[in-house]
């Protein structure tokens, strides 16, 4: 019978000691699948249209109308996933939903979140990620990217997540250009998990576009 109790009491603490364990790769496994998906919908709605949009000028003869498969646009993804207090104390502006739009509510329930202030700097393995067509990653920008080629770049934060993990925002920086010269803008971007998918719902850049 001692025997049996003292399994049964080392059965409930190794169950137990691994339940926080669990829940941070639990949490860290959603959040991987989430930047995935915001990654590949934030180009597909940002820059793909650009790269299809091909103008032809009078006196010269008509280019190639581009497609996904003749396009190689190439992506440089920061492993960095920066800590959403950290972004909202340097970016403020950013951090300023429209008290008008549907979801400015959710914004800052989730800003209020102690997961929001909590979530602290970690990297993630973003070879991993697996861009869309005609998108594919760049590791070294400096010798990857000839002179005057264009590339996007995408800078993150922790994803802030709902009790459910089934709603989040981040934080996002984006960039396109050259080694030259880039443009960029941040913005919040809030998610939603339909279908086992994770989908953008909003996001506080540019939101008049059609």
């Amino acid at each position: 019978m001692h025997n049996l109790s003292l399994l049964l009491a080392t059965i409930l603490f190794v169950c137990l000691g691994c339940t926080p364990f669990t829940e941070r790769e639990k949490y860290k496994n959603e959040e991987f699948t989430a930047i995935e998906s915001v990654v590949n919908e934030y180009l597909k709605i940002y820059r793909l249209p650009e790269l299809l949009d091909q103008t032809n000028y009078p006196g010269l003869p008509p280019l190639p109308k581009p497609s996904i498969d003749t396009i190689d646009a190439k992506v440089y993804l920061s492993d960095a996933l920066m800590p959403l207090a950290q972004t909202k104390e340097d970016d403020e502006s950013t951090y300023q939903p429209d008290k008008a739009n549907s979801f400015d509510v959710v914004y800052k329930t989730l800003m209020a979140s102690s997961t929001f202030s909590e979530l602290g700097y970690r990297e993630f393995e973003k070879k991993a990620i697996t861009l869309q067509k005609p998108f594919r990653q760049i590791y070294r920008p400096n010798k990857d990217i000839k002179e005057e080629e264009q590339y996007s770049e995408i800078k993150l934060s922790r994803v802030c997540f709902n009790d459910n993990l089934n709603c989040g925002m981040l934080y996002l920086w984006f960039g396109q250009g050259s080694n030259y010269a880039t443009t960029s803008h941040t913005t919040l971007v809030l998610i939603e998990k339909k279908k086992d998918k994770w989908i953008i719902v909003d996001e506080t850049y540019n939101r008049g576009r059609k």
